[in-house]
């Protein structure tokens, strides 16, 4: 009887273990293990952003994104970063290690926290139900559950797909699965119940390494990476077969790879357009995200664009004055006048090759300009028209965060991938 008793009894034990928790359990199991992060600015003694957190390694370790904290990694001294829990216990933190290109922070406490969450090692099933936990808009914490659709599509900078409403003040608050283990870190929304985290497995790594490499400035940390991310991402882009497509009379790159998504439009039929006699088809392609650098800076995207006109029966000054005014173009990420140098630019006028025509021309535009804290790195704005008879083409792409040898490799490319036949 003694022994039947005992099987009863493990048998319930493991049942309750595995069996899937409620929202209601995630909360009562978590609510004293997330951690609201907030950004005080030293000064005014005044929070300058709030963010979520949780602990991950050696009940010290804590975990959040890496914009939440950003304005400390760029003016340590300006700033202070505190915890606040459930329970109303507080404490300081400070910075250990970040990764700038997945968004992620690692702080340390003096003393011990909480029990650390438990990281996944394997990613949910597409339809999985997942619990998002976090602090928004400073109102305590929430749970918020949705489903897992797996990582994002046209992405070099990979991503899950949540559906649910991840808000302000969530970010960096950990994402659990029905066992009540961490597959995701809060990151982003769209609003619709469109929202977007970190994978996991970016964190043990993460852990590791900052345990292992030598102490140096986070903002040396930060530039090793972007130029091992730009590195990589020039290796896809260049390592993959351009996809040429057909817009008007000339063949153009389109998608490369599954991280450039393509868009178009055309004018032709569209009697409401402004000028009806010239048309105007367009295509433009770029990757769908980039590296959030701090509030007036993110680099990491790359975008290029397209823009046919046809007039066969507008005079030629006409519409070399319409395409001289739809010329214009700026760069397609954010970046302040305390993040890069001006803009050096050099313009050259060529012809078509093999094209006679007299009133064939060719202006380019090739502009560059340098990162301050992350000097090997530049922003480069390539504009090019041409113009034959009543046809043109203006051509442009921008890439953010690259070196120079990247920027020049990628040129050459671009310019060998578009002719006119």
């Amino acid at each position: 009887m003694l022994i039947r008793l005992g099987v009863v009894l493990l048998f319930c034990i493991w049942a309750k273990v595995s069996v899937a928790l409620t929202a209601e359990e995630i909360f009562q199991l978590n609510q004293n293990r997330l951690l609201q992060i907030k950004l005080v600015e030293i000064e005014s003694d005044s929070k300058s952003s709030l963010g979520s957190g949780f602990v991950v390694a050696q009940e010290t370790m804590v975990a959040t994104n890496y914009h939440v904290v950003s304005q400390a990694v760029s003016a340590p001294d300006k700033y202070r970063i505190e915890y606040l829990r459930e329970d109303g216990s507080t404490g300081e933190l400070q910075l250990w290690y970040i990764d700038i290109v997945n968004d992620l922070a690692l702080l340390t406490s003096e003393t011990p926290i909480a029990e650390p969450l438990k990281i996944e090692a394997n990613a949910p099933r597409k339809g999985a139900k997942i619990f998002a936990l976090g602090n928004p808009m400073d109102l305590g914490m929430t749970v918020v559950p949705g489903t897992y659709n797996g990582l994002t599509e046209h992405s070099f900078y990979k991503r899950i797909h949540f559906s649910g409403s991840v808000n302000s003040g969530m970010s960096g608050g950990p994402v659990l699965n029905e066992a009540g283990n961490v597959v995701g870190v809060n990151v982003a929304t769209a609003g619709n119940q469109m929202s977007f985290l970190i994978p996991a497995n970016k964190l043990n790594p993460m852990i590791h390494t900052s345990l292992m490499v030598e102490k140096e400035s986070l903002l040396d940390y930060a530039a090793k990476q972007l130029e091992t991310s730009q590195s990589d991402l020039m290796k896809v882009l260049l390592g993959n077969k351009w996809k040429l497509e057909k817009l008007g009379e000339v063949m153009v790159p389109g998608e490369v790879g599954d991280v450039v998504s393509c868009w178009g439009r055309s004018t032709r039929g569209d009697n409401k357009k402004e000028d009806a006699a010239i048309v105007e088809i367009s295509k433009g392609c770029s990757l769908q995200d980039s590296i959030y650098i701090s509030s007036h800076m993110t680099t990491g995207s790359i975008e290029y664009e397209f823009y046919w006109y046809e007039a066969e029966n507008l005079a030629d000054k006409r519409f070399t004055k319409f395409i001289e005014k739809n010329m214009g173009g700026y760069p397609g990420n954010r970046v302040g006048k305390e993040d890069a140098t001006e803009f050096k630019c050099e313009e050259a006028f060529t012809t078509l090759p093999g094209v006679e025509d007299p009133s064939a021309l060719v202006k380019t535009v090739y502009c560059a300009r340098r990162y301050k804290e992350f000097s090997e790195l530049y922003d480069v704005f390539y504009l090019r028209f041409a113009k034959r008879g009543g046809k043109a083409l203006i051509s442009h792409f921008t890439l953010a965060g690259v070196t120079q040898a990247s920027a020049n490799q990628f040129t050459e490319r671009f310019l060998e991938s578009v002719t006119w036949q």
